[in-house]
């Protein structure tokens, strides 16, 4: 549902703008506003009217036509990789064919011409506003049809004949209109899938233990004679309204077939060939019965693998989740007919599935990974009515209250099954109100009882308010007006996420174990194949979907050895070493004499038993550990701890601070953070009243804090044996603020050969340029405080990169890569360093599940996969390396964009397993290396609490565990 910003009551003076179609018509004054900019000596101001209020599923004639066009128009930016614009400019300048007179027979062509003006129901990619977003920009009103005719001699065919004829050379005078046509491409250029244009890279290693793994993909296959193939649709006369092109296209459907993805202006996709390459037919107008000459060029058959077939196979299935009357939420589709209620807790969680259709290096393939959607069953009306409750004596806390609550929070509307972001709400506005449409004016409560048949109960409620998106120029000023009666809340509130019993609950349910996962996998299958409708949508266009999951070969490999104190080393370690580490010491303990406790007065026992049993573990650990001193406070105030900090200080420089707190509070943890690692220059660290009381855990407790203390005086815990000498690992992160401010590059640089003291810095920046200059500017810094440890500059660097989207890798190796080659070059010139930079990928929909007999389990930590649903022409593998005990374990996609130290297959993939060890926040494994987790850690305390840079003696350590 959307709108237009135009006026709609206001009259049009200009008699010739009154003929103009409402896409030459927004041309124009576009093109107006653009000129007003260009002329204007400051910045632009166009005057908008006032927003118009409008409620959700709101629809007029033009507002269907705008929000199709907006999809068509980011569509036809996929399928085509071009602006509309700068094409239709292209087009425009194109020469008018030349008519060649009295061609020779053999130089004719046939052309199959039609008249048949029987209007049938074609498959377009015509689709009603309740299936899209509402905030998208119109295309092809923007866009008009070319200008350019065939060129064909028309007097030729005054008598309506079927077949008319242009020459070979009139044919290869079109103009090309698509990057790499081929105008005698065959029908043999697509097909089955299992052809494949280019050959599948050969980047797999062999060690390890071979595994039988059953990952979510399913095999597609495109029948042999379909495939993808492109023709440019030519109007004579032009026909202005994308409607009326709609339905001219529509009375083809005899000729060239129901299946067909039309962006209703010039470009056309069909799953088979026509038999010419030139087709001219005569449809008649829907209204006038006028007829026009609708001529279809080829201009290309495009393989499987290209991305415009890769866009649109994605795009049928998403129809195929429309046929299985599934909603689409946020890229995912949810079953809304088969919802698990939770009454107790007034939750609804909805089933869905997550796809995506890519070639990968066994073909085409479908991943298909199982999600979940949590509802609340309590509306935004429930929720406003608990706050007015609470704050009955007060209007502005009761408005400041609702807004607090609601501002930023997803709803659903179950009428259209969509959801909205709340931006704001309208306590001045009631359903009473009223709002224009086509008809006259009319009220909420009218406008909802006519289109839904909903009687609203409340009537003097105020508005919800939902702004298109900030990307969004043509509905920037707009606004649509929800009902908080017919909204339900999305998600999990704070109270929910506090109570460990209900999150439990919910966690059993979104959990799905591999055996779960397997299930709806397998349902998705049966539910596509005995559906006729969605069946038909893939056969259309010539896919076939596999019956099963796709069974592949993996390979486990072996345990890690960790390296401890006194020269221990624990070979074979695959998961968790809490048991490994009883009786071990840390590699290096450390030493801490003047540090702080602050606590409050009533946890005085409590204190004091976590000091005994503290030096205790710390002993055993091989710490040396003075007593503290312990200032215990009658007030619970952050300004009051801020005080205590710098006075003890001052009066005696502390080497770590550490705090015990009743509860968990951002505004004190944050203070202290600062206060301690920007301004003093020392560590601390926070722990819970809960935490350290007496019970079983605490002897656990009390070690695991002792670990992550250790790590942050610069004491070493455990390492591992670094396969190569002189080399540095990297790792780097960037923190996004959610509000939207400036973020935050994280970079973690190891200094040693056991991986056990790493340099960390995080810089601010704003621009996407900016991370570039901060990423050379820290390297810069870590190569100086590699050289001062070690007495020389690393020979070779592995860099482990997080955060970087596919779109973004090119960019990455370009630019990100050739900054740290320049730094080296600045700092060691003489130096001929080697780099392997690998991309970490975290939010993938691959699955994988171990295979023992009948039965689908996680597969071990160690398990690789590095074939068959691994990206072609790149060197990228899938990596499993911890230990999951509930759901399903989430593998790590890495690619490695520069090899130079030419490690191969084997030796990344265990020197990435390896490195996952060293996360000293847990005594395991971790999902990724090391460094990464590091590079977010530090990032993430900079952007979120600190703000600023830490001190230069904290740059050494590792203060952020």
């Amino acid at each position: 549902m959307t709108w237009s910003f135009l006026n709609r009551n206001k009259k049009m003076s200009d008699p010739a703008k009154r003929n103009m179609g409402r896409g030459a018509l927004l041309l124009e004054r576009i093109k107006r506003a653009q000129q007003e900019k260009e002329n204007s000596s400051g910045p632009s101001r166009i005057a908008n009217p006032a927003p118009d209020r409008i409620p959700a599923g709101f629809i007029t004639p033009q507002k269907e036509n705008k929000e199709k066009l907006q999809r068509k128009l980011r569509d036809l930016r996929s399928i085509m990789g071009i602006e509309p614009s700068a094409r239709a400019e292209y087009l425009r300048e194109s020469k008018p064919i030349q008519t060649v007179t009295a061609p020779s027979q053999s130089d004719l062509v046939p052309i199959f011409d039609s008249s048949d003006s029987a209007v049938s129901s074609g498959s377009l990619t015509e689709s009603t506003s309740s299936s899209r977003s509402p905030t998208q920009i119109p295309s092809h009103e923007l866009d008009p049809t070319s200008d350019f005719k065939s060129g064909t001699d028309t007097s030729t065919n005054t008598n309506n004949s079927p077949v008319r004829f242009v020459t070979e050379n009139q044919l290869a005078a079109l103009p090309n209109c698509y990057e790499g046509t081929n105008h005698s491409a065959s029908k043999s250029s697509v097909g089955s899938s299992s052809h494949t244009s280019n050959p599948p890279t050969q980047n797999r290693g062999d060690a390890g233990t071979k595994v039988r793994l059953e990952v979510n993909y399913l095999n597609l296959k495109v029948v042999d004679g379909k495939g993808f193939f492109e023709y440019e649709v030519q109007f004579d006369p032009e026909v202005d309204s994308r409607q009326h092109r709609f339905a001219l296209l529509r009375q083809l459907t005899d000729h060239i077939g129901r299946a067909k993805n039309f962006d209703g202006g010039f470009y056309l996709c069909l799953p088979k060939r026509l038999e010419h390459k030139i087709s001219v037919f005569h449809p008649v107008l829907p209204e006038s019965n006028d007829p026009v000459q609708v001529t279809l060029v080829f201009k290309k058959a495009v393989d499987y693998t290209h991305s415009r077939a890769l866009f649109w196979y994605n795009v049928l299935f998403k129809r195929v989740f429309h046929a299985l009357k599934m909603v689409q939420m946020n890229q995912r589709s949810f079953n809304p007919r088969n919802p698990t209620e939770l009454r107790d807790l007034k939750l609804e969680i909805w089933p869905g599935y997550a796809t995506a259709v890519d070639e990968y290096d066994g073909g085409l393939k479908l991943v298909c990974d199982t999600v979940h959607r949590v509802l609340r069953t309590d509306t935004v009306h429930d929720l406003i009515k608990e706050i007015h409750f609470r704050n009955m004596k007060s209007r502005p806390n009761f408005c400041h209250a609702v807004k607090q609550a609601i501002m930023g929070q997803v709803v659903l509307t179950r009428y259209n099954n969509r959801t909205y972001r709340i931006d704001d709400v309208d306590f001045y506005a009631s359903p009473e109100s009223e709002f224009e449409t086509s008809r006259g004016k009319t009220t909420y409560l009218e406008y909802y009882k006519r289109q839904y048949g909903i009687d609203i109960a409340d009537t003097k409620q105020a508005l919800l308010i939902s702004k298109p998106k900030k990307t969004d120029e043509w509905n920037k000023d707009m606004v649509i007006c929800l009902v908080p009666e017919l909204c339900h809340l999305t998600g999990l509130d704070e109270n929910l996420r506090k109570d460990h019993r209900a999150m439990r609950t919910v966690v059993n349910i979104i959990g799905s174990t591999p055996a779960k996962r397997h299930k709806a996998l397998q349902m998705f299958v049966s539910s596509v194949k005995s559906s006729a409708e969605a069946s038909q949508i893939l056969s259309d266009w010539g896919l076939e979907l596999a019956d099963a999951a796709l069974s592949v070969d993996g390979r486990c490999m072996k345990g890690v050895g960790l390296l401890f104190g006194n020269s221990s080393v624990r070979k074979g370690i695959c998961g968790d070493f809490d048991r490994a580490l009883q009786g071990e010491q840390m590699m290096s303990g450390a030493k801490l004499k003047n540090w702080l406790i602050i606590g409050d007065r009533r946890d005085t026992r409590e204190i004091e038993g976590f000091i005994s049993t503290w030096h205790k573990q710390c002993d055993k650990l091989g710490m040396t550990i003075y007593d503290p001193r312990t200032i215990l406070l009658n007030q619970d105030r952050t300004d009051e701890v801020v005080k205590v900090i710098h006075r003890e200080h001052q009066n005696h420089p502390l080497e770590m601070v550490l705090v015990v707190a009743r509860t968990k509070r951002a505004d004190r943890y944050g203070a202290v953070k600062k206060t301690c690692l920007v301004e003093l220059g020392i560590p601390s660290q926070f722990v819970l009243t809960k935490s350290i009381s007496n019970g079983r855990n605490q002897i656990q407790v009390v070690q695991k804090l002792a670990i992550q203390v250790n790590a942050k005086l610069g004491g070493a815990n455990w390492g591992i044996s670094s396969p190569f000498s002189n080399a540095m690992v990297i790792g780097i992160d960037v923190y996004h603020n959610a509000d939207g401010g400036k973020s935050w590059s994280g970079f973690v640089a190891s200094l040693n050969r056991t991986f056990t003291c790493w340099f960390s810095d995080s810089r601010q920046h704003q621009y996407e340029n900016e991370i570039m200059n901060n990423i050379s500017d820290i390297f810069g810094r870590a190569l100086k405080a590699y050289y001062e440890l070690n007495n020389q500059y690393p020979d070779k660097i592995v860099v482990y990169r997080d955060g970087v989207g596919d779109s973004r890798f090119e960019v990455t190796e370009t630019l990100e890569i050739e900054q740290m080659r320049s730094t080296l070059k600045r700092i060691a010139p003489e130096k001929k360093v080697q780099i392997t930079f690998v991309i970490v990928s975290k939010r993938i929909k691959t699955r994988m599940f171990l295979i023992q007999g009948d039965t689908h389990d996680n597969p071990p930590p160690g398990t690789v996969l590095d074939h068959t649903v691994t990206r072609r022409q790149q060197f990228n593998f899938y990596l499993v390396s911890q230990k999951v005990t509930q759901g399903t374990v989430s593998p790590t996609h890495y690619t490695v964009l520069l090899d130079e130290l030419e490690l191969g297959p084997d030796r990344v993939q265990r020197l990435t397993y390896m490195l996952t060890y060293l996360y000293y926040n847990f005594t395991g494994p971790v999902r990724v290396p090391a460094p990464c987790l590091y590079a977010h850690k530090v990032a993430n305390l900079c952007g979120e609490f600190l703000k600023k840079q830490v001190h230069t003696s904290q740059k050494t350590n590792l203060f952020y565990l």
